[in-house]
């Protein structure tokens, strides 16, 4: 093996090493994250954000099902062909705060579903928050 096949062998595997170092340091800054109890505050209650979170749901006819834990929104999507559903996740629970930004959890890659809706969230939130100021 010469020279240069070695330098990219090894570069190639500190590449690969980085790479799963940071997906365990992202999941462990995730669980961090997610490990805090949601405060609601007098601007966004509980309430309003579950409105919220309603009115944009009923915008997408296929999410058949959704619901709210700790900031965090589970739904199910009927799949184009009507045959099958997948399931996300939004999480707005941003160290215990709705702040408006979100992570998104996919069954489905390709979709843009879960964006749509979460774009939605965040922009109602957002419009909340400015017309309070």
């Amino acid at each position: 093996m010469g020279f240069f096949s070695t330098i990219g062998c090894g570069a190639a595997a500190a590449f690969v090493i980085k790479g799963i170092v940071d997906t365990k340091k992202e999941k462990r800054e995730n669980e961090r994250r997610r490990s805090n109890t949601v405060i609601f505050d007098d601007v966004l209650t509980e309430e309003l954000f579950e409105e919220i979170v309603k009115l944009c749901v009923k915008k997408i006819n296929r999410i058949i099902d959704y619901e709210i834990d700790n900031g965090i929104v589970y739904a199910t999507v009927r799949s184009q062909s009507g045959l099958t559903a997948w399931d996300f996740q939004l999480d707005f629970n941003d160290y215990g705060e709705i702040s408006g930004t979100y992570w998104i959890t996919s069954d489905n890659d390709d979709s843009e579903i879960p964006n749509y809706l979460g774009d939605m969230i965040q922009y109602l939130i957002s419009d909340l928050y400015n017309d309070n100021d």
